[in-house]
């Protein structure tokens, strides 16, 4: 017996509300109560009905618009990035559109609007926090049929096209660097939680740690939001330390910028006191005092690969759901690591 498919009419029923509530949930969600938008979504959910995009995509026309949704659009980070973005997009004749995403999963609905209502063409997703199974279920699902490239960030299990940098590996090249330095008490300064790219680079400093010889649940550590407020923090929690790291990793240049301001507000020094390792390379870590040793993110090439891609689906002339592009990081040597003998570790 063949299944029955559900339809809109099912997920009106269910929700309780007109078929035209369920309608303007899916292409206007910000149009409707939020309570009644999460009664259609869970019900959406419930009977596994995806809206058939095919003839909609037929009436649609193209606006050859791309669409960028970062999560902290003042992060210094994605300037460069969302630079290239434009350039690469400019160049084949498409706008780009940026908004600052919400950190909660109805943001997801918000962001299908600009696809349903004609706003955009596809999107390139800066988020590594987002609701996974949500977004998957929504985006990635190919019926629905919204092109989108995760830039940067990964949703586990989320089948997404995604161009990112080699995170694990980039924190282990710190790690190495300051063990050939002489430390060996390493703390770290750690982003999210719940970030995919912490837990990336969690990885590589505990692999890295343990290949030489260290335990790393023995080191010191701290974690926060990406930004110079987690470090101001964490700085204030170490120079309370009896027996301090000689170095401290940070998994994010914002955060070592803003643990050596505060470390000097606190008449230590780096790194005479102790030493400090980024990871991004921002345009202003060479500029911070002391410039800040980090490793590089590839920034133009993150940005540039990301909106070719996109574009390259739109286009027809890729299957994109099937890209997976990791970029190498660089290690970056400025004056915030000094050397010392194993002894003063």
């Amino acid at each position: 017996m063949t299944e029955k498919i559900p339809t809109i009419q099912d997920v009106a029923r269910i929700a309780g509300v007109s078929t035209a509530t369920v309608s303007r949930v899916l292409s206007a969600p910000d149009m409707v109560r939020a309570r009644t938008r999460e009664r259609v979504t869970d019900a959406i959910e419930s009977v596994g009905f995806t809206p058939n995009m095919a003839a909609q995509s037929l009436r649609r026309r193209r606006v050859k618009t791309v669409l960028v949704a970062l999560p902290n659009i003042g992060n210094s980070f994605f300037g460069p990035i969302v630079d290239a973005i434009e350039r690469a997009c400019t160049e084949r004749g498409y706008d780009v559109l940026i908004v600052n995403r919400r950190p909660d999963s109805s943001d997801d609905a918000s962001l299908l609007s600009y696809f349903n209502s004609n706003r955009a063409d596809g999107l390139l997703l800066f988020d590594g926090s987002t609701s996974r199974s949500n977004w998957s279920a929504r985006v990635g699902n190919r019926e629905l049929a919204f092109p989108t490239v995760n830039v940067c960030e990964l949703i586990e299990g989320g089948g997404l096209p995604t161009v990112l940098s080699d995170n694990e590996g980039g924190v282990e090249m710190a790690i190495d660097y300051l063990v050939r330095m002489g430390h060996r008490n390493i703390g770290r300064v750690a982003g999210p939680e719940e970030n995919v790219l912490n837990r990336q680079r969690g990885l590589g400093y505990a692999k890295a740690l343990k290949r030489h010889g260290i335990d790393p649940g023995l080191q010191w550590r701290h974690a926060g939001p990406f930004g110079f407020q987690t470090g101001h923090d964490a700085a204030r929690r170490f120079v309370e330390l009896a027996d301090k790291p000689s170095a401290v990793f940070c998994d994010a240049d914002e955060i070592a910028i803003g643990f050596i301001s505060e470390l000097h507000a606190h008449g230590l020094t780096c790194p005479n006191d102790v030493s400090v390792m980024g990871f991004d390379d921002i345009p202003f870590a060479a500029q911070s005092s002391p410039p800040l040793t980090t490793i590089r993110q590839q920034h133009k090439q993150l940005g540039r690969l990301a909106a070719e891609l996109l574009m390259d689906m739109l286009e027809g002339g890729l299957q994109g759901e099937t890209a997976h592009v990791v970029l190498a990081c660089e290690l970056v040597e400025r004056q915030t690591v000094r050397a010392i003998a194993p002894t003063q570790t």
